[in-house]
């Protein structure tokens, strides 16, 4: 099963601690989540990180991961301590290493480039 974009944007507050659990966050919040999360996903996309593109649903194993490293893009935005945003940065590289596992070995059903000569 996948997950919605908005369903992202929450986790990625959860991460911060900036909603409860079983909370749903402050509009504003979401806002400011959903507004960063085509470039977190662009980025993770061309550097060939993830294999999804913004419109598509973020797979289950994919999920943690990319909520990571978007709450790593919105953490100077919530005023997050020194202390916190060091945190979210290792977990960060922790969740891009783990997402270039689970894209490698897979078919990426596009179709193969061809060189000429």
């Amino acid at each position: 099963m996948s997950r919605t974009l908005e369903d992202l944007a929450r986790r990625a507050l959860s991460i911060l601690n900036e909603v409860g659990a079983g909370q749903s966050g402050a509009p504003e919040d979401l806002d400011v989540a959903r507004r960063e999360l085509p470039g977190v996903l662009a980025s993770l996309y061309e550097r060939e990180v993830t294999l999804f593109e913004v419109s598509e649903p973020v797979p289950d194993a994919m999920f943690t991961p990319v909520a990571i490293c978007l709450a790593n893009a919105i953490a100077d935005d919530f005023g997050a301590d020194d202390g916190t945003v060091s945190k979210i940065a290792g977990r960060t590289e922790a969740a891009e290493r783990e997402l270039r596992l689970l894209k490698r070995g897979r078919p990426s059903y596009r179709p193969q480039q061809s060189e000429y000569f």
